[in-house]
């Protein structure tokens, strides 16, 4: 066991902002690009934050991905979105997209050079499935973007002092910035850079307002107590046998 430091750089942003600064003008596949339920998304729709139209329109080319096929059919019904693929992302090979065969969909996703991945490896009942699918599916040069929630995020030791947790039912991992360096190098990812970020909230204004201003404060003295990180990566196979190898 040893103590490494936390490397997050960058200045805190809210995660739409930061995935915006990212992925401008790119070919990108969005995974996990619909909500759990569709009356978060007309929320979401109404308040112009919802992540999969702002990728869409700032990218010059956008794919989603998501399991959920009957959110899928019901946002392309409700709303005219057409652009997403239905895949289990642990079972990335099997994907299917209306109006495209699977052999030509998965060609076509080998062009796309930027894959983000917001708040989904937590939810994953084996992530590392996921990770290989990425290998085998997408671009040797493609950058892959992943958000996960921070298990160190200053509200957790808060509640913390009165027994409680944050918890989510479809959680199933929290990673800390070097047990998700030690995953994805296990798999052949390296993470480049890892940026701090935040989720806004469904509160009211002045709750929303002590948050931020709680979270602004805690991350000057460390931006280990993000409420997110965003892990930037490349693939590189070298790393997975270096991994191997440490004693």
């Amino acid at each position: 066991m040893t103590i490494k430091k936390i490397t997050a750089t960058g200045k805190l942003l809210q995660k739409a902002q930061l995935i915006e600064r990212l992925v401008r003008g790119k070919k990108v596949v969005h995974i996990g690009c619909v909500d759990d339920h569709f009356d978060m998304i007309q929320y979401k729709k109404a308040k112009g934050f919802y992540l999969h139209d702002i990728i869409s329109s700032i990218a010059t080319e956008c794919i989603g991905i998501d399991i959920n096929e009957a959110l899928v059919k019901k946002l392309r019904d409700t709303y005219g979105i057409n652009n997403i693929a239905i895949a289990n992302v642990e079972k990335l090979q099997d994907i299917t997209m209306e109006g495209i065969g699977r052999d030509q969909l998965l060609e076509k996703l080998t062009s796309f050079d930027t894959i983000v991945i917001p708040d989904l490896i937590e939810h994953l009942n084996n992530p590392g499935d996921m990770l290989n699918g990425l290998k085998s599916t997408f671009s040797k040069d493609a950058k892959i973007y992943i958000c996960t929630p921070n298990p160190f995020f200053i509200s957790n030791f808060i509640l913390t002092l009165f027994n409680r947790e944050i918890y989510s039912p479809f959680h199933t991992f929290y990673f800390t910035t070097e047990s998700m360096a030690v995953l994805l190098g296990r798999y052949g990812i390296r993470i480049v850079n890892t940026y701090p970020c935040f989720v806004p909230k469904i509160r009211s204004l002045p709750v929303r307002i002590a948050d931020r201003i709680l979270l602004e404060i805690f991350c000057l003295t460390s931006k280990g107590f993000a409420e997110n990180f965003m892990y930037e990566c490349v693939f590189d196979e070298a790393i997975a046998i270096s991994r191997i190898q440490e004693p």
